[in-house]
């Protein structure tokens, strides 16, 4: 077992798998249930980032960060 040599064109050249880029809108829906149930129970904790925890554990860091930026990214509504 040697090591071998990986050429990289780019270091930020990702490729996710048909799983992983599911997962992600899932991930992003789950957060948006997750914050109006905490909301509308009123409960003492934040759901909001439940998705983006998962998505992180299921498919790796690279998907919880993606997720997050589509969950937290500013919406039309907002941004008025």
């Amino acid at each position: 077992m040697g090591v071998q040599n990986i050429k990289r064109s780019s270091i930020w050249k990702i490729r996710l798998s048909t799983a992983t880029m599911t997962l992600i809108p899932a991930a992003v829906g789950i957060n948006y249930v997750a914050k109006a149930f905490a909301e509308g129970l009123k409960l003492p904790v934040w759901l909001g980032t439940l998705g983006t925890f998962l998505a992180s554990m299921l498919a790796g860091p690279v998907a919880g960060a993606i997720s997050c930026l589509l969950y937290t990214s500013p919406s039309p509504r907002d941004c008025s």
